[in-house]
């Protein structure tokens, strides 16, 4: 095996590994817990303000991050580092427009409160920059350095939170807010001491930048959009269409998390994919291994997520949330089947991007993304939470398996059968 996809592989499994366990306990252990000990009208008003304003946050990437890798991790140190803190000077003025344009929209539609959207921006803006400090580690291949980084920042967090939760009994929606961006901010100026002594004067030189890089960068923008109403746009229409908006909100939720907990796993094999693949597009060989491999990974990881959910769905709703409440078990069941068409997005997806096909993948993120929200204007008046988890499950399958055909179609990769997976996985 070449020493770069062992490298690879090794560095992968450990990130998965800490990031499996650091996920779990913030899910069941804090988020969770968050949840059940604040009122539903609290933190569906909170979830509300979060997954909008996440939406919104395709102004802080802009689409540098794929932008940096796709152009710059096949050149030299000197050179990527020189347009690394190019591209950050770009994105702490796109932090600022970010918060400032949020707050202006909150300020005309009456958007309250206040002070929990503005800590929420805050913590937006700070995971944006960590995940910006990570493109240039994968970029530069410290794929373990990377692993650490990603679960920091969480890990941080459950320590000071677990002391409220499970030593005091008391915690506010503000309080769990504010620990995120702390936690958050301390492994950035860690990271910043980390990489800072490796530079010198001339490497850091920061001229102007290119109108030209905009026009490059836009379509990521326009995708990293996309991509986010199609995930999001479910919560808002929820709040918005259905009777008891902020209750049917934390219901969603119920199931919302347990998918974006799955998320991790899949942005993470994008995140160790994509920099590979940039490097490694032009040998088919190697792509093609690695790409069966990831999609191996993650759809063996949803199938057995959804056979879980429908063998003991109640037994893990009253496992998490004390409930076994048929809805909140359906919509988590059709939660765990939007995993699959998940999984195909995160391998496919990337494919796509580092192979220079970006714009198609716009055209078709953007369909799906208009089908998913006219689906949605019919069923959540009707059906609330429970009908924006069929929506959320369909649309998600079909967008992995357009992608899939596109890519294979197009000979991107070559075509899968259920064997040919499971060899691959065992490879």
């Amino acid at each position: 095996m070449p020493h770069h996809i062992q490298l690879l592989k090794q560095s992968f499994g450990i990130s998965f590994l800490l990031n499996c366990i650091v996920k779990v306990l913030w899910v069941l252990a804090i988020d969770r817990q968050v949840q059940l000990m604040v009122s539903p009208q609290v933190y569906g008003q909170y979830y509300t303000l979060f997954q909008a304003t996440l939406v919104g946050t395709v102004l802080l990437d802009f689409g540098i991050h794929n932008y940096f890798t796709v152009h710059f991790t096949n050149s030299t140190k000197a050179v990527r580092l020189l347009h690394y803190y190019k591209l950050l000077r770009i994105k702490l003025v796109l932090a600022a427009l970010y918060i400032i344009t949020c707050s202006i929209v909150a300020i005309v539609l009456h958007i309250q409160p206040y002070g929990l959207l503005l800590c929420i921006l805050l913590v937006h803006c700070s995971n944006s920059l960590l995940l910006y400090i990570r493109t240039l580690l994968t970029s530069n291949q410290q794929y373990l350095a990377d692993a650490y980084v990603s679960i920091a920042d969480k890990a941080l967090a459950i320590i000071y939170l677990s002391y409220y939760i499970y030593h005091s009994h008391t915690i506010s929606i503000y309080l769990y807010v504010v620990v995120q961006l702390v936690s958050t901010c301390a492994i950035i100026i860690i990271c910043f001491l980390y990489i800072r002594p490796k530079q010198t004067h001339n490497q850091v030189t920061i001229t102007a930048l290119p109108v030209r890089h905009f026009i490059h960068i836009l379509p990521y923008t326009l995708l990293l959009l996309s991509m986010g109403i199609l995930l999001r746009v479910h919560v808002l229409l929820l709040q918005y269409l259905s009777i008891q908006g902020s209750q049917q909100v934390a219901q969603y939720a119920f199931g919302f998390r347990l998918l974006d907990a799955f998320n991790t796993i899949g942005y993470m094999v994008a995140a160790y994919l994509f920099p590979y693949l940039c490097k490694h597009i032009s040998n088919r060989l190697i792509v093609s291994k690695v790409v069966q491999q990831a999609t191996a990974l993650l759809l063996l990881s949803a199938i057995c997520f959804v056979i879980i959910t429908y063998i003991s769905g109640p037994y893990i709703t009253q496992l998490l949330y004390y409930t076994t409440e048929p809805v909140i078990v359906s919509i988590i069941q059709h939660m765990a089947i939007a995993t699959l068409g998940c999984s195909l997005v995160h391998v496919y997806g990337t494919v796509l991007t580092a192979s220079g096909g970006i714009k198609h993948f716009l055209y078709c993120t953007v369909v799906v993304a208009v089908c998913s929200i006219s689906i949605n204007y019919v069923v959540i008046p009707y059906y609330g939470a429970l009908g924006a988890s069929y929506v959320c499950a369909a649309t998600q399958l079909c967008y992995g398996i357009v992608l899939y055909v596109y890519c294979v179609y197009h000979k991107l990769v070559m075509p899968y059968s259920l064997g040919t997976v499971f060899k691959g996985y065992s490879k």
